[in-house]
């Protein structure tokens, strides 16, 4: 009789474990045990039943919550040093310590380190359980499943061989969501059978690491780059944004020829810093990624909220959609960051500039906070390099190359992204004046910057000398300033005007003749085999040619420069 009734007791409360496990996967089950890492503060001789008396390692409360069952653990923002293990006990990070409810959690905000210390095995070992809101790092796996069902949400999982190891889960349990897994060195998923969706994977492109390897559940909305193969034998994907994996974005063994998923994109997706040594991996205005997401109603809670604690878009036209990879584009809502140009929205061009230094002040109200990093796109194209700060004016700068030809008005949007992770946006059409020169006339080299031509800027310079020296003489102007290059006056040389100095040896975008320099950027003229290069006739004072070479030019009548009735001068 004990033979039947001992299996049949273990049988019961196994599955009630798991049922109970279930619920509390997928709702607000609280009975939390707290665990605060700092010194004096926590304790693992703690009961763990309050922030006034903690645990410290979160494994001590996960051991006291599984003698509690149903419990959970919360966390309290820090750095723990240590591997964890927890069957049917769901861990929480991202609190600051005075939390009565699981939901006000932070975790963009409290960061919650679980460091494994180079541990071969995984960080954090899942059974029947939910880890939500963590960094993990430094381990052979950073989370570990064994077991029918888990779920991974809200995490970065970093600087690990694989970042999520699962095996033995059944299709549709399991749920993968709003994780960013980087700098991993084989496998971002390894072997998953779960329901993987709205995660950015970017690997640190090791030689035959895969982005999403062996999945037999959905792969759905998730970014995928830096990897040799971006996902690999994973036969239901959509909606991905796969790009910039060495061999593959995608592979399948069964159809090889097969090079992308149902509806999935293979383009840059335009992150916020895509600097691996400083990285931020939310998207920029203009991603591929915005609004081209899916959603279906039988999304979980998790995926309802991005890595950085917003509200999922659930409705576009046409929709539903929501954004690709694990952050929602948009602006913290929580946050006043305030971005200013001093420059206003009507920029005056001067006629000698071909660049544009534009200044922006960004600054952010949280405490403790300063800006991280500035973004700036004129007319949908982002600016690189992207703006720097200077500390002497406390502004953040970029030089802008001004295009050919000048457009009347440009849009400007700025994003300014704080060292919290808050951003926010400014956008304003910009109006842009070219002025004219009152007294110069400008050449450049024949090239693509645009049609218009009236020697008035460098923007608009004249590529003939002889029809910019023309046009001095006729609008009453003194100078001409001739660029960097080789011209072209064999056809009848070049004629001086009487009252109009011709320059060379500028460089585009040199707005004094002091700053030019013939040696360094000479400007050179090629004349006929049957006439002078140069020809001066009846010109008076005023009139110059100086900072040239002269090339060709018929040898025994002058060659390079003729001076008939004249008193001009040549330099």
């Amino acid at each position: 009789m004990k033979r039947i009734i001992l299996p049949l007791i273990l049988s019961i409360a196994f599955s009630f474990a798991q049922t109970v496990a279930r619920a509390e996967l997928t709702g607000p089950t609280q009975n939390p045990y707290f665990v605060d890492g700092r010194e004096g503060i926590g304790n693992d001789n703690n009961n763990g039943k309050s922030w006034l008396t903690p645990k410290k390692t979160i494994q001590a409360a996960v051991n006291a919550a599984m003698n509690d069952f149903p419990a959970q653990v919360w966390v309290r923002a820090g750095v723990y040093h240590e591997t964890v293990t927890t069957e049917y006990v769901s861990i929480y990070g991202g609190f600051d310590g005075t939390e009565s409810d699981r939901r006000d959690a932070k975790w963009w905000k409290n960061l919650t380190v679980i460091d494994g210390q180079g541990t071969q095995g995984s960080v954090v070992t899942l059974y029947f359980a939910k880890v939500d809101g963590f960094t993990i790092r430094n381990g052979g796996s950073g989370i570990g499943v064994s077991g029918d069902e888990a779920w991974i949400s809200h995490n970065v999982i970093r600087e690990t061989d694989r970042c999520v190891s699962l095996s033995d889960n059944k299709p549709g349990y399991s749920w993968i969501t709003n994780n960013l897994l980087m700098d991993f060195d084989e496998y971002g998923i390894y072997n998953s059978r779960a329901d993987v969706r709205c995660n950015t994977i970017v690997g640190n492109g090791s030689a035959g690491s895969h982005g999403i390897h062996r999945l037999l559940g959905n792969c759905i909305s998730n970014i995928v780059t830096g990897c040799d193969y971006g996902v690999y034998d994973c036969p239901y994907t959509a909606f991905n944004h796969l790009w910039g994996n060495s061999v593959r974005d995608y592979y399948l063994s069964d159809n090889p020829q097969k090079t992308l998923g149902d509806d999935d994109i293979s383009e840059d997706p335009e992150f916020a810093k895509p600097d691996p040594q400083d990285p931020d991996y939310r998207l920029c205005y203009g991603s591929l990624c915005i609004n081209t997401g899916y959603w279906d109603d039988a999304q979980p809670v998790e995926v309802v909220v991005d890595l950085d604690g917003h509200p999922r878009d659930q409705g576009c036209d046409p929709g539903p959609c929501i954004d690709i990879g694990a952050y929602e584009y948009g602006v913290s809502e929580d946050v006043d960051v305030i971005i200013e140009s001093p420059q206003g929205t009507t920029w005056t061009i001067e006629p000698c500039q071909t660049s544009q230094v534009i200044e922006i002040s960004a600054s952010t109200e949280i405490e403790g906070a300063s800006i991280d990093h500035v973004d700036l796109w004129i007319d949908g194209v982002r600016a690189d390099p992207a703006p720097t700060y200077n500390e002497t004016t406390e502004l953040w700068t970029c030089e802008w190359t001004l295009p050919c030809p000048l457009p009347s008005q440009v849009a400007i949007r700025i994003r300014a992204t704080d060292t919290e992770g808050n951003y926010a946006e400014s956008a304003a059409a910009v109006e842009l004046e070219l002025q004219e020169s009152p007294s110069v006339i400008f050449i450049r080299p024949e090239d693509s910057c645009g049609t218009t031509h009236d020697g008035h800027s460098w923007l608009t310079a004249f590529h003939s000398v002889q029809q910019g020296v023309n046009a001095a003489a006729s609008e009453d102007k003194s100078e001409v300033w001739v660029a960097e290059g080789e011209y072209d006056v064999s056809q009848y040389g070049l004629s001086l005007a009487d009252g109009v100095a011709v320059y060379g040896g500028f460089e585009l975008g040199q707005c004094a003749r002091e700053e030019r320099d013939w040696l360094i950027h000479p400007s050179t003229l090629t004349g006929p085999s049957s006439a002078p290069v140069v020809t001066a006739d009846c010109v008076g004072s005023g009139t110059a040619l100086d900072g040239f070479t002269l090339a060709a030019g018929m040898p025994d009548c002058g060659g390079g420069v003729y001076c008939t009735d004249s008193s001009s001068h040549c330099g």
